[in-house]
């Protein structure tokens, strides 16, 4: 029990050290993203530090006492997965800055002002009030600058906080919910791979009171893996930290001059030019299924070629095309895992409503409360705001498909940065008639769209599964758990690091270096899209979806749903409906080289050198994500080091060594 204490004291303090760090580096340091992917940077740096570096030390002064085992290990590391979630772009790159930048156009234009008069919004949603030609200090100030003398306006963010919180508690409520109840339905029934969290364990290992180090951490392959992108990594860094002053190394390419004619020049230019390649993706296709990682290569580079021939034969080409197929294939993608996982789901609905006899019913009790009190609480934060029963329960479900299907993905693909760029509430909504909709329920659902579709970058849905499984030995009764501990964790994250995001931004309009505040920039223009949706339904010139897009959507739900059989019928098709959900999105057109290489690799190496090379060559994959992952690390905190020494942070390069 004491070290159980002992462990939860860790996990809040490296919580803290996130909510802090990870906003300040992003935002006021302009650094890269260091908890923003599902293998969080942040999270595994505070890991490494216990594992490498306390913890041996606590097994030498406190013989034995103090030193944490792998069961202690993984609830640390649970803890910052979910803390993860908080600071950035899981909710807080956004929300704030979105709502005062709605609060500023509202009190500014006319029209949106009278629109907010005429929904009767609750007052306590937004800093200041939103009403023509009056001043909203509290907004303004934080997109602005607080002028010299000001006190930071604290007061004004309570009523968002209360409000807001009271439809984010059951959010949470239900992601968490949702992941106690798929994870053992995935992992026992249905053997997905869960390949980041099978990293994850790797690197707590086997620690156990006889063995400090983690077993991987002394095995040759993974430091040759782990040093060739170090050194690799050293002479980009080098070569961004002097302006070009020391010798770069390229991991990219491009072919746009060799592929200038017909057809060729309308490839897209993702496929033509690459600017650098992935060794956390190439390591990470070692642990996906064959069909997966395949798939998603081969199904990005059709479209592209796809969208070649179409532009040069038949133009003009429809981009919009691929995101509607995207949204069908998306759609019936979470529908067909909540149809393959129906028997399990019932079971847990049985759980609810019957004594429970033994721990894994109580454990599928709990999620199921939490999952359906969740549901509830958001259907009455959605009907207090004034969207009418039948629309609240379209976006709870449409929510929760969302964190169904960013979930799957994770599981079944160990992408760590992905993001589902599909079936916005927003777009559901546009797919009505102006008479079927509200200018509540348009605004709203934008709001909607960065609570599930932008922040799917790092949801608490698909890491869930992750901290129930850290612990393979874990029980269900410890796993039943771990609700009481994750989500008061989350609300004080909520508090903790929002407190940081409006200190910093009040006082400080541009970062280090000189640039905007790059949460002002991103967050604040993610109601740009709803707020002229809105504009345009009040002048009545909203438009309904017509034929051709709804044939769009169908067809990529029928693409999707015929790939879905195919894979439930033959272990030996090839093609798995995911790749339709990376088409077109920053992600896919990003990782899709990377992840050919690493197929191509393991292809070889199953060829070649069959089960047992496989296998040794284990640890030299893993190497090379963790190299990729302490690359980015060693790059962000030099830029720091040096501003703290004195350097111009105006002078002082930035690698952006992962994906932002």
């Amino acid at each position: 029990m004491k070290k159980t204490v002992t462990a939860i004291a860790i996990g809040l303090l490296g919580s803290i050290f996130v909510w802090i760090a990870a906003p300040l580096n992003r935002f006021l340091l302009n650094n890269g993203l260091v908890s923003d992917s599902y293998f969080p940077e942040i999270a595994v740096l505070v890991m490494l530090f216990l594992i490498l570096g306390l913890n041996p030390l606590l097994k030498v002064i406190s013989k034995s006492r103090l030193f944490l085992d792998r069961r202690q290990l993984a609830l640390i590391f649970a803890m910052l997965l979910l803390a993860c979630t908080i600071p950035t772009q899981g909710l807080l790159r956004m929300l704030p800055y979105t709502l005062a930048q709605t609060t500023q156009d509202g009190a500014r234009n006319h029209q949106l002002a009278q629109i907010h008069q005429d929904m009767a919004l609750p007052p306590s949603l937004f800093p200041d009030r939103i009403v023509h030609g009056e001043d909203t200090p509290a907004a303004t100030y934080f997109l602005e600058n607080l002028p010299e003398g000001e006190p930071t306006p604290w007061g004004a963010w309570i009523p968002p906080l209360l409000s807001w919180g009271a439809l984010l508690v059951p959010v949470w409520m239900l992601m968490i919910g949702l992941g106690m109840i798929v994870y053992p339905q995935w992992r026992d029934n249905e053997r997905l791979p869960f390949p980041i969290l099978a990293l994850e364990q790797s690197l707590i290992g086997d620690i156990t009171r006889e063995k400090r180090i983690p077993a991987i951490f002394k095995d040759k392959l993974f430091w040759f893996g782990a040093g060739t992108v170090l050194i690799l990594y050293s002479f980009r860094g080098l070569n961004a930290l002097t302006e070009g002053g020391w010798p770069g190394f390229p991991l990219g390419w491009d072919l746009q001059s060799a592929l200038s004619e017909e057809p060729w020049r309308n490839l897209p230019g993702y496929i033509k030019r690459t600017n650098k390649l992935f060794f956390m993706l190439i390591g990470m296709v070692y642990f996906m299924p064959n069909r997966v990682s395949f798939s998603i290569w081969f199904t990005v580079l059709a479209y592209g070629v796809f969208q070649m021939f179409a532009s040069t034969y038949a133009p003009p080409f429809d981009s919009g095309m691929i995101g509607q197929h995207r949204n069908g294939a998306t759609l019936v993608f979470g529908l067909m895992v909540l149809y393959t996982g129906r028997h399990y789901w019932a079971k847990v609905g049985r759980s609810m409503v019957r004594p429970v006899t033994n721990g894994e019913e109580s454990r599928n009790r709990r999620a199921g409360w939490l999952f359906v009190l969740g549901w509830a609480g958001m259907m009455a934060w959605l009907m207090w705001v004034g969207i009418s029963p039948v629309w609240a329960f379209a976006l709870v479900f449409l929510g929760f498909l969302i964190c169904l299907v960013i979930s799957r993905v994770v599981a079944e693909t160990g992408l760590p940065f992905v993001r589902i760029a599909a079936l916005s509430p927003s777009w559901l909504v546009g797919l009505f008639p102006a008479g079927m909709i509200t200018a509540p329920l348009i605004y709203i659902a934008g709001f909607l769209n960065l609570i599930f579709v932008t922040a799917s970058r790092i949801s608490p849905a698909a890491l869930m599964p992750h901290a129930m499984g850290m612990d393979p030995e874990a029980t269900p009764a410890q796993q039943r758990r771990l609700p009481s501990l994750l989500l008061p964790l989350m609300i004080l994250g909520l508090v903790v690091a929002g407190a940081v995001h409006l200190g910093f931004s009040y006082q400080n309009y541009a970062s280090l270096d000189g640039g905007t505040l790059t949460g002002n920039h991103f967050g604040s223009r993610q109601m740009n899209g709803p707020q002229n949706q809105l504009l345009s339904w009040s002048r009545g010139a909203h438009n309904a979806v017509d034929a051709s897009t709804a044939g769009q959507i169908v067809f990529g739900g029928a693409l999707a749903l015929g790939l879905a059989v195919a894979c439930l019928s033959s272990p030996a098709w090839p093609l798995h409906p995911v790749g339709l959900l990376m088409v077109g999105t920053f992600y896919g057109n990003t990782g899709w080289t990377s992840i050919f290489i690493g197929w191509v690799l393991k292809m070889i190496i199953l060829r070649y050198g069959g089960a047992g090379t496989y296998k040794k060559l284990r640890n030299l994959f893993i190497g090379l994500i963790l190299g990729e992952l302490l690359s980015a690390l060693i790059w962000i905190i030099i830029p720091v080091f040096l501003i703290l020494t004195g350097a111009d942070p105006s002078q002082v390069g930035r690698t952006g060594i992962l994906p932002n």
